[in-house]
């Protein structure tokens, strides 16, 4: 038991916490960043009967996330509400079970994997670009958002949905935005109970697991080895372990948890990325020089690519639970504390990013990169349980990047005005990129 509690400053609060929550869920990233800026690295506030504490600086992000792994699991709320999604997939199992699944799923996003991911990527992305021509108006988040379950459905499934894309994508949409008003709820609402919210939760669920199902099916019944990652994980064996492999069941939760984590965030990635190139167009520039057809693979794509994570990361926030009585920086954490990072205020630290708030992309230069303050970006987590698809997003968001960019050149349409980013399951744009297709 912690006696004689040392805690961080923080805000005063009334109402139980109450008024403080109400805020922050009203705007979370500006409440973020302004107590960064009013109480430091360290911030503690005492609603209801929990600590909450927020973390920001890279030195702690290692003393949670990587040291103190053990010790700091994912909130009870966070794995409350995935798990009525993703039931034990990979992001809230926990343990032996947990470090069983991931070596069991790790093949299936090896770095040798993403060579013919690469060319699946290309294909879906010439493939869906080819109805586009010069003169049209686009909006961007939705042509990511579309694009990028194509290509999901594709890696994951074998699967062509180009005519049931938006179906499935309003289905990702509505359990994405479900899942995060059960993030605020105070009192957990069961599924079961027929509010509308709940009901098109359960048809959302049903739509993709349908996907899921038919094409294990398929897979059972053809003669031939798919490379597509429900293949592998139908394949896989835990080869260190037991050697067993997983039930149908299993396979499920971990192609849905896969699925949608991957196609949402990377559509989020690729808005923003496309968004700041056309705010910038000196490295746009750069961009469509690099992708000309004579060029070398380009460099400035994967830049790109980091440099927008690290403004705009799809994960914005990462929250944690003690689960024992500790301590960092000096400063008491009780069992049971909720604490928070938030890479999207980190990100944007100017002790550790120069100009923190410019669309810089040789920040991540190879001369430069290895030069950024350790643990002082992290959109993809860091530690053992950092994201297994981090090198499947960047290698599409580079592939995306180039292609669109070898055939034609975007430009802004002349209205438009700075978007705001809006912190859903990830970071989402107020309102869309609106762009004007121009030929190379």
């Amino acid at each position: 038991m912690v006696t004689d509690l040392n805690f961080p400053p923080g805000p005063r609060v009334g109402a139980f916490g109450l008024d403080f929550i109400a805020r922050f869920k009203a705007d979370a990233l500006k409440s973020a960043m302004e107590l960064r800026r009013t109480y430091g690295d360290f911030v503690h506030v005492k609603a209801g009967p929990y600590h909450w504490f927020m973390f920001n600086h890279p030195d702690q992000v290692k003393d949670v996330l990587v040291t103190g792994a053990k010790v700091f699991s994912k909130t009870d709320m966070f794995k409350r509400v995935l798990r009525s999604v993703d039931g034990n997939g990979l992001i809230v199992s926990e343990g032996d079970f947990w470090l069983r699944q991931r070596r069991t799923i790790n093949p299936a996003f090896s770095h040798a994997s993403m060579a013919g991911y690469a060319r699946t990527m290309l294909e879906e992305t010439e493939r869906y670009i080819s109805r586009w021509e010069p003169g049209m108006t686009l909006d961007l988040a939705d042509e990511m958002t579309r694009l990028t379950l194509t290509i999901a459905a594709r890696l994951f499934f074998n699967a062509d949905v180009s005519k049931d894309a938006q179906e499935l994508g309003d289905a990702v949409t509505v359990i994405s935005r479900t899942m995060l008003q059960e993030f605020y709820e105070l009192l957990p609402v069961p599924d079961w109970i027929p509010l509308p919210s709940k009901i098109a939760k359960r048809n959302a669920i049903a739509k993709i697991d349908r996907l899921i199902y038919d094409s294990m099916a398929a897979r059972k019944k053809q003669q031939e080895q798919s490379n597509d990652v429900l293949s592998m994980l139908m394949r896989a064996r835990d080869t260190d372990g037991d050697g067993e492999g997983m039930s149908e069941l299993q396979i499920r939760d971990e192609a849905i948890t896969l699925f949608n984590a991957g196609h949402d965030s990377t559509a989020a990635g690729l808005s923003w990325a496309w968004y700041l190139l056309l705010k910038n167009p000196d490295v746009y520039d750069r961009l469509i020089s690099d992708t000309a057809p004579t060029s070398e693979p380009p460099s400035i794509a994967a830049q790109v690519s980091k440099e927008a994570l690290r403004l705009y990361p799809p994960a914005w926030t990462l929250p944690r639970q003690s689960t024992v009585d500790t301590e960092i920086g000096g400063y008491n954490i009780p069992a049971g504390s909720l604490l928070n990072f938030f890479p999207y205020v980190i990100h944007r630290d100017a002790r550790f990013f120069d100009q923190p708030d410019q669309f810089k992309p040789e920040r991540f230069a190879d001369e430069n990169e290895p030069k950024l303050h350790p643990f002082s970006y992290f959109p993809f987590g860091t530690g053992h349980r950092a994201c297994i698809g981090k090198e499947m997003a960047l290698t599409e968001m580079n592939v995306v990047l180039t292609a669109v960019s070898k055939r034609f050149r975007l430009e802004l349409l002349p209205e438009q005005g700075e978007i705001e980013p809006v912190p859903l399951i990830s970071l989402e744009q107020k309102v869309g990129v609106k762009a004007i297709v121009r030929a190379r």
